[in-house]
């Protein structure tokens, strides 16, 4: 897997972000990188990864986020 599609292909982005006064979180979605890689296809739609997404900000007691990413 090339690194552009994980964490690290944000790198500088997130220097960037933290340095402006930003809390900055980029987590790889799953079946990325180290992350859980379910074999059902059907667990990888938009309506779970955003589950995810949110299920992490509770984690993290964040009420408010701005998403950026990529598709291709």
């Amino acid at each position: 897997m090339r690194r552009r599609q994980l964490w690290y292909g944000w790198r500088y982005q997130i220097r960037a972000l933290a340095a402006a006064g930003f809390r900055v979180v980029v987590p790889d979605q799953r079946g990325f990188g180290q992350t859980d890689a379910p074999a059902d296809v059907a667990t990888y739609g938009y309506k779970t990864l955003t589950a995810d997404m949110a299920a992490l900000l509770d984690h993290l007691n964040v009420r408010k986020a701005v998403f950026i990413g990529h598709d291709w």
